[in-house]
């Protein structure tokens, strides 16, 4: 037999003799590739694990809390929007990511629009299993529910006329101002912003209301996040125009879950970290640079919070119309050449 082989292989061609042996050793690297695979398994919790004990174990709907009014943000112009498809902005880009890494297709997510007020009593109650809806982290915030991030950072900003603006505006500015001549939305950082610096002349409002209340000239200041806010001046560009204001304090957007579902704030915080560590190839940059990046030019990332590091034995935040890649390790398909290029899978 050792002779009989031997009449054959003396035949081959160079050329054939590198592809057999380029089999053999692909052969090889996807045999020690499973046994990493198998390996690792067993070396500590996985994002299917956490999914598996969250509130989402075997549910067959996301369902998210959002803004619907807000442009550049989060925004739709249907009567009852309900899917992604309905709606447009960054907060529904990064959406649109999560509800992958969860494993939930477009189909399966079902949008529920809330309000600031309502935020914490929709998850609370059941109402919704997540809330991503400009959601400034605080203290307080932290101990009625669960939240992971920052995704966004921000500033509080002021809105004002475009015939009526100026270079900046202090808290003694928007005192000054009268009676009922400023608005902000209930329960924001703004609102308890103006609070503690004993601004009273304070209206509070929906977003879409302080905006109509300041073109009909009801009021003479709208003070909000300033991505909120550039979200409504996009909307009235020639009218309205936003307005430093002289408060040297930043807020974290999270994205928040219900204080009992911990595993779950968990698998969120992972999200973001790997999209974090992925750069221009993360979820959050490509939901940057396809919204707000037109106003608000180049910004990267913030850095999330630390989270319990979970394997993720799926790309799970994988570009879109790369297709699906079951796990990491990189298995070579093929060494030979071929017509003087190397494949590439």
């Amino acid at each position: 037999m050792a002779s009989g082989w031997w009449t054959w292989s003396a035949k081959l061609s160079l050329r054939q003799w590198v592809r057999v042996l380029a089999a053999s050793s692909a052969g090889v690297l996807v045999m020690a590739g499973a046994a990493v695979k198998l390996t690792n398994w067993g070396a500590g919790p996985t994002v299917e694990d956490y999914l598996a004990a969250s509130g989402l174990a075997n549910k067959s709907e996301l369902r998210v809390g959002t803004y619907a009014h807000i442009p550049l943000l989060a925004y739709s112009e249907k009567e009852k929007p309900t899917r992604l498809a309905d709606y447009e902005g960054f907060e529904i880009e990064i959406i649109r990511s999560l509800s992958a890494y969860l494993g939930f297709g477009e189909e399966s997510v079902r949008l529920v629009p809330t309000t600031a007020d309502e935020r914490e009593n929709d998850l609370n109650s059941g109402r919704v299993d997540i809330v991503v809806a400009t959601f400034v982290m605080t203290p307080e915030r932290e101990k009625a529910l669960g939240f992971a991030g920052p995704y966004q950072v921000t500033k509080s900003e002021v809105l004002v006329r475009s015939d009526e603006a100026r270079d900046h505006m202090t808290f003694s500015d928007l005192r000054d101002l009268g009676p009922k001549k400023v608005c902000t939305t209930h329960n924001s950082v703004s609102d308890i912003a103006l609070r503690d610096h004993a601004v009273e002349n304070v209206d509070k409002k929906r977003g879409s209301e302080c905006v109509k209340g300041l073109l009909d000239g009801k009021y003479k200041a709208f003070t909000l996040s300033d991505l909120i806010l550039e979200g409504y001046r996009s909307a009235h560009p020639k009218d309205l125009k936003r307005v430093d204001l002289v408060f040297e304090q930043t807020y974290g957007f999270g994205i928040a879950v219900a204080k009992k579902d911990e595993k779950l704030r968990q698998v969120i915080g992972n999200f973001l970290v790997n999209s974090y560590e992925r750069g221009e190839s993360g979820a959050w940059q490509r939901a940057w640079d396809k919204t707000l990046s037109s106003v608000f030019g180049d910004r990267t990332q913030p850095k999330p919070n630390e989270f319990i590091k979970l394997r993720d034995y799926r790309d799970r935040i994988r570009p879109p119309g790369l297709g699906a890649m079951s796990y990491r390790i990189p298995v070579v398909t093929s060494l030979a050449p071929d017509r003087g290029r190397r494949r590439r899978r």
